[in-house]
């Protein structure tokens, strides 16, 4: 069985152009880099019980108004456990 080797969480901002349905994404989550990253940051060999979550902030809310929605900005975090 895996050994925990410690916990992390990491989040990055993100963007869309909101006239396109979201389609078009403006800047991107690189997740697997991400979590590759905290794997090897920690000496690891995977990870386990991984959560994402994608939220707007209300700063992040009043961008997107003043913007018309052509700028949707948001942030990824990401969350789990790095083991051996």
């Amino acid at each position: 069985s895996p050994t925990t080797v410690s916990t992390f969480e990491t989040s990055t901002r993100v963007g869309y152009c909101g006239w396109v349905f979201n389609l078009i994404t403006l800047k991107n989550a690189d997740v697997s880099s991400m979590i590759n990253r905290e794997i090897k940051a920690r000496g690891g060999t995977a990870v386990r019980n991984v959560t994402i979550n994608k939220q707007m902030s209300f700063v992040d809310g009043l961008i997107s108004i003043v913007s018309f929605g052509f700028y949707v900005p948001e942030t990824i975090t990401i969350k789990g456990e790095v083991v051996h």
